[in-house]
């Protein structure tokens, strides 16, 4: 078995497995068991484990040209798309498996446009590119006294964007009744979003379902340029920065209706496999 990395985008950190040359049933398989999704609960605990805000398995399947990867949160839930882990992958690949500048990878129900080339003149990065979000609407939810309208968007999983300021401390003491607000089956990633005085310059905070307060999360600046965009607070083809806790992403809508963020990722450590097959951390270079 190939060792396992760590990887951070932003500050959103991730396990990641690489199961390419596994047989792709049989992998399939175990990934929809319970001892997988408690082995996942395991890795990604930050005090008895890896620590990780969610783990990436990365697979081949036979009947498609691009390498899959699914997404699993930290409590072990399968979560679809994920924007920082898009990028950790695509890195991993162009570092380590040879890729080119300019490749293709299927996640949950996006496939990914991932670009090397700087596509931003003096930034470097990477810039991946997903079809646009589906915007759903708005929602009106009641929290600890607040009322907030919520924008619905699904970028390949859920979220809910709501244009005001809220403190940390808040947002961890309530973020869990908003990532429920709808039910156990209708959970979602939340995004508190407000200008910062500065043109086309946001700030986020996140609560994400399955892994609550984590310091970025790019599927969710994704969602923030839809919600824009459809509102009418920003033109397509605009280009805004997203500062989050762990980092800025710019992100905008291409002239194909693509929603593109571009920002780094980077490898945090390597990982082996000892004889009773736990993952175990390796520090060397």
């Amino acid at each position: 078995m190939k060792p396992a990395f760590k990887y951070q985008g932003l500050g959103n950190d991730f396990v990641m497995l690489d199961w390419i040359d596994q047989p792709y049933r049989e992998a399939v398989a175990y990934l929809e068991t319970s001892a997988w999704t408690e082995q996942v609960r395991e890795l990604t605990d930050r005090e008895c484990g890896i620590g990780a805000d969610g783990l990436i398995v990365m697979l081949r399947n036979s009947t498609s040209p691009h390498i899959q990867a699914l997404f699993y949160n930290q409590d072990g839930s399968y979560s679809g798309f994920c924007g920082n882990g898009s990028r950790c992958v695509a890195h991993y690949l162009h570092q380590n498996c040879h890729f080119p500048k300019s490749f293709k990878i299927n996640m949950g129900s996006r496939l990914v446009e991932c670009h090397f080339e700087e596509l931003i003149p003096g930034n470097p990065g990477i810039t991946t590119l997903v079809p646009k979000g589906e915007y759903l609407g708005t929602q009106t939810l009641s929290v600890a006294d607040k009322q907030f309208t919520a924008h619905a968007i699904d970028v390949g999983n859920p979220h809910l964007v709501i244009f005001e300021q809220v403190q940390l401390d808040w947002l961890k003491k309530y973020g869990k009744d908003l990532e429920y607000y709808f039910g156990q089956d209708h959970r979602y990633n939340v995004e508190f979003i407000w200008q910062s005085g500065k043109d086309f310059h946001f700030h986020m905070l996140v609560h994400e379902r399955g892994a609550g307060i984590t310091k970025a999360c790019g599927s969710g600046a994704m969602a923030t340029a839809v919600a824009l965009v459809e509102t009418g607070q920003l033109a397509a083809m605009q280009k805004i920065t997203v500062q989050m806790q762990g980092g800025a992403a710019i992100v905008w809508l291409n002239a194909s209706h693509q929603i593109a963020l571009h920002a780094d990722a980077e490898p945090v450590a390597l990982l082996s496999h000892d004889k009773t097959h736990k993952v175990v951390l390796n520090l060397g270079n």
